[in-house]
């Protein structure tokens, strides 16, 4: 079973986005949060699967 990670993040104009990541990218991320437990954390997404569902937009990571 592959991991996933759904969490929020907000776009310089302060809109809520959703961001699904899938796989690798999901274990890397988690491995980032535990070894780091300060501030936030910047994502930059590239190679995204980009989606609207009820007027939401909703990113996801290309496993």
């Amino acid at each position: 079973m592959s991991k996933k990670v759904v969490f929020g993040m907000r776009d310089q104009r302060w809109n809520n986005i959703s961001c699904t990541l899938w796989g690798q990218f999901a274990s890397q991320l988690l491995k980032y949060e535990h070894d780091h437990k300060f501030g936030p954390i910047v994502v930059i997404l590239t190679l995204a699967k980009i989606r609207e569902a009820k007027g939401n937009i909703i990113f996801s990571s290309l496993s």
